[in-house]
């Protein structure tokens, strides 16, 4: 069991991957070996569905993987049942990663066609690419609608204030920004199985968003402007207002000199 849980988070890491920039790093070796371990967890989950000792044990190692200083927000909510997803799931990481290579590209199109069996000579079936490509499309569309509306909200609002569409994509972008980081700090805190290590580590993300991202200090200000998204989480999103507080106060004198924090 220690072994399936060794692979499965290596899974977990590699799928992590797929969804950023490390993936400019990779060749067809890479990939394929990307594939095999979805496979693997796919295995995994066929033969240990009916075995619920397992399962349990197999989730509450999960619990911990996902709660790691490293571990990805959009992995947050990884658990058993979806290993009988995983192909699926790294595909979907791949299409919608800016990063990768044409080449790449190209062999994901070739396993989604694989997703679905079809007959010898007929066509592949692209039911699963298909949903997932419309879906990344939504998401597009949704940024884009909300940027229109934001645009005629300015406009009505601060009449004397006319703002471009640059300027509303940069505030919904910041927006957007602070609160996922909000999420994955907010997470990270509340479900760390090593809590100073998580903290160092937080602390390590926000001086690498800070001197990395031309509006980074804007990104962490902004946290402390969020409202509460869920009121049953208001002691975790006030643990998280404190933290990002507290490393505002103790930095703000090495990134401010030519940049404005809020």
């Amino acid at each position: 069991m220690n072994e399936v849980t060794k692979n499965t988070q290596t899974f977990l890491e590699t799928l992590q991957l797929a969804a950023g920039q490390d993936v400019k790093e990779w060749n067809v070796e890479i990939l394929e070996r990307a594939f095999g371990w979805a496979v693997y967890c796919q295995e995994v989950h066929r033969k240990l569905k009916d075995k619920p000792q397992f399962v349990e044990k197999l989730n509450r190692s999960l619990v911990i993987i996902r709660s790691l200083p490293n571990a990805a927000l959009s992995l947050s909510e990884f658990c058993f049942d979806h290993l009988a997803k995983s192909q699926r799931l790294l595909l979907k990481s791949l299409l919608q990663n800016p990063h990768l290579s044409r080449e790449l590209y190209q062999r994901t199109l070739i396993e989604y066609s694989k997703l679905e069996s079809h007959k010898d000579g007929e066509e592949p079936k692209w039911n699963a690419f298909l949903e997932d490509a419309t879906h990344c499309a939504q998401i597009k569309a949704a940024r884009s609608s909300l940027v229109e509306m934001l645009q005629i909200v300015d406009k009505a609002v601060e009449q004397n204030k006319p703002q471009t569409k640059g300027d509303s994509m940069h505030r919904i972008s910041t927006e957007i920004d602070a609160s996922i980081l909000r999420q994955y700090i907010c997470h990270h805190l509340s479900n760390s199985p090593t809590p100073q290590r998580t903290r160092q580590h937080l602390e390590e993300k926000l001086h690498s968003i800070a001197s990395e991202q031309s509006q980074g200090l804007s990104i962490i200000g902004n946290i402390l402007g969020l409202p509460s998204e869920d009121t049953t989480k208001a002691s975790i999103y006030h643990q998280c207002d404190e933290f990002v507080f507290q490393w505002i106060i103790t930095n703000k004198d090495k990134y401010t000199k030519n940049a404005k924090l809020l």
